[in-house]
């Protein structure tokens, strides 16, 4: 990974800006049609030169290659040995981007004997003979051109030096000898820090967070996270970076949770409010994984004493994540609050786009009206103009000419007249449309996302009633209730969340669905484990409907009722497509069924699966292999449009 970080590095570095402003896909038919139209041999030169660039930098290194061996035989042909110089150096690029780093040595050692002929570019000579010594591993032989470099670039260039410390850096972080890594990079940092060029004291700063991660220093690791943020920022850029210590997947929960409170602290004592509030967040997420959730609460709480008037979806995060704390704490009072405060937020944040659409809207209308006016007016001009000419022609041809000329005319300008008329009626029915079929899809999006509210309000609602109920029947009828309301929150939510606001995709769907089943019957993953067989498919919504709600039933009853005896177990969920028919199954590996039963059951949930499956046009067939097994064959289901 570090080999390819330092290519692409020296790459960048010899981007000259004009050309870069150029650079699009080309083709090596316009790179010879270039060269050939040249005037001499040295024009050609020239244009090899610059069409070679574009043509690697746009990954096209064989017709690089191609093109620089064109060069290098028209130069040695007419003794231009200046330029073999530059010829070997870019072939040896080539070679380099396509792994014959020994071919690419030889290419540089060519350059060299020409190099008295134009010993301007012994600096990028020294540098790419280097690096492609360093890429083999070749230490000796690196320092060695490396130095050179190095004395080049302090008497021609002495702010390019940071390159080569840059580069130097990684051999040491290779055998993990990061103080002396620390050395160069600071000495890059020292010739990079004055001009604070983002692209290159950035990467240095990026190198310098790296190195203090390695080391577990998270004094100078927040140190230089601020100073990156701030050159972005005072540089004109929005920067798109983590405010907190990357997480390490080598590293355990409690590591994690020691390293985020010591990076918290060290923010905070520098004033880098957004890293701060950044780290606590995650800090409160860590102690939510690991069950701590006292001081889940006690950290998402600190991070609103800063934000509490804040209307962003960070604020609206953490006040559902605070209702499922309080909840899990059983504080319902505060869960209530907070589910309140949260809904609150969404409905704000949605007022906020819908604000921004229609904002959006107003100004492309009068966009579209100014475009008009000026439309108008420039037609009233031709027309204007175009009487003037007429009037002049009748001036100076014959009458009866002049009457035929006219009717003439005027077919074909009351034709134009219609045809534009037309053109422009259509096109304002067009953009009508448009328009309302964008309102169209935000006002369901919005139907779409207050029915999941309020859905979600009932289940809220029922699950607090739960609390007070202490008949076991009615309290099974109330989770049971709870759940079914659940599964169709959750088609709602897809719904609005999707692009295509008329159909759910069965993965996504099912998984969160059986995940929530088993969270709400406290199913663990030592007790029953899961297998899910559920292929892609999008649905449309009135298909999704009863085929969740009857998935949601069967689940049920097989955690319910399928491993009484024992919890141990496995329940395997399929939904699949066969042929022109849809096949969704469950399966455990319980105690078994008893198919009559089953059947002849007039529970309000076997009425429900026998109504839906008289909709979906569905056959039931119920087995018994070493626990039950219903799957259900599917006739009349629709996929989304």
């Amino acid at each position: 990974m570090k080999l390819r970080l330092t290519i692409t590095l020296f790459t960048l570095l010899s981007i000259i800006p004009l050309v870069w402003s150029q650079v699009s896909m080309v083709e090596m038919k316009d790179a010879l049609n270039s060269m050939n139209s040249a005037p001499n041999n040295l024009a050609k030169i020239d244009s090899i030169a610059v069409w070679n660039f574009k043509l690697f930098m746009n990954g096209r290194t064989k017709e690089a290659g191609e093109l620089v061996s064109i060069g290098i035989n028209i130069a040695e042909k007419d003794r231009l040995l200046d330029k073999l110089t530059i010829l070997y150096i870019e072939q040896g690029r080539v070679l380099e981007r396509e792994g014959k780093i020994k071919n690419a040595i030889e290419a540089y050692n060519k350059a060299s004997q020409y190099l008295s002929y134009n010993d301007k570019l012994a600096g990028k000579l020294y540098l790419h003979t280097g690096r492609s010594f360093q890429l083999l591993k070749e230490v000796d032989s690196m320092v060695l051109y490396y130095t050179k470099a190095i004395d080049w670039f302090e008497i021609n260039e002495p702010y390019r030096k940071w390159i080569i410390y840059e580069a130097w850096h990684n051999t040491y972080v290779d055998h993990s000898d990061f103080d002396k890594a620390m050395e160069y990079l600071m000495k890059a940092y020292d010739i990079t820090k004055p001009k604070g060029k983002r692209m290159d004291h950035g990467l240095i700063l990026y190198r310098l967070r790296a190195i203090y991660d390695r080391v577990g220093d998270m004094t100078n690791y927040a140190k230089y996270t601020k100073e990156y943020h701030d050159l972005v920022v005072s540089s004109g850029g929005s920067p798109n970076m983590i405010h907190g210590y990357e997480q390490d997947s080598t590293l355990t929960s409690k590591e994690k949770v020691e390293k985020f409170k010591t990076l918290a602290s060290e923010y905070k004592n520098i004033g880098y409010e957004d890293a701060y509030l950044n780290t606590i967040t995650k800090l409160g997420d860590l102690y939510y994984d690991i069950n701590d959730l006292s001081k889940a609460k006690a950290s998402f709480l600190t991070v609103l004493k800063y934000k509490s008037k804040t209307i962003d979806k960070v604020v609206e995060d953490i006040y559902g994540k605070l209702h499922e704390i309080n909840s899990k704490l059983g504080n319902y009072k505060e869960a209530y609050q907070y589910a309140i405060l949260e809904k609150t937020m969404k409905d704000s944040l949605l007022n906020e786009d819908k604000r921004n659409l229609l904002f959006s809207l107003e100004k492309k209308y009068e966009t579209e009206k100014k475009e008009q006016q000026v439309a108008l007016l420039t037609a009233e001009n031709d027309v204007k103009d175009l009487r003037i000419k007429e009037g002049n022609y009748q001036r100076n041809i014959f009458f009866s000419i002049t009457l035929g000329l006219l009717g003439l005319l005027s077919i074909l300008y009351y034709s134009f007249r219609k045809n534009k008329e037309s053109k422009r009626l259509l096109e304002v029915q067009n953009k009508i449309i448009e328009k309302n079929l964008a309102e169209k899809d935000v006002l369901l999006r919005e139907i779409h996302h207050r029915v999941k509210n309020n859905l979600q309000v009932v289940s809220s609602l029922l699950s607090l009633q739960s609390n007070y109920i202490s008949d076991d029947a009615a309290l099974k009828a109330i989770n049971e209730g709870k759940d079914r309301v659940s599964s169709m929150a959750l088609i709602h939510q897809n719904l609005y969340k999707e692009n295509d606001i008329t159909g759910i995709e069965t993965t996504f769907y099912f998984t969160e669905l059986i995940d929530h089943l088993f969270d709400s019957y406290n199913i663990r993953e030592n007790e029953i484990s899961l297998v899910k067989n559920i292929e892609s498919i999008k649905l449309d919504v009135d298909t999704m409907i009863p085929l969740g709600l009857i998935a949601n039933e069967l689940i049920s009853n097989a955690l319910k009722h399928g491993f009484t005896q024992s919890l141990t177990g496995t329940l395997t969920f399929t939904l699949k497509m066969r042929d022109d028919q849809l096949i969704m199954s469950v399966k455990d590996t319980g105690k078994g069924i008893n198919e009559e039963e089953f059947l002849n059951s007039k529970s309000f949930g076997n009425k429900m699966i026998t109504a839906f499956m008289q909709k979906l046009g569905a056959k039931m067939i119920i087995s018994n292999d070493q626990g039950a097994h219903i799957e259900l064959v599917i006739n009349k289901f629709k996929l989304a449009a």
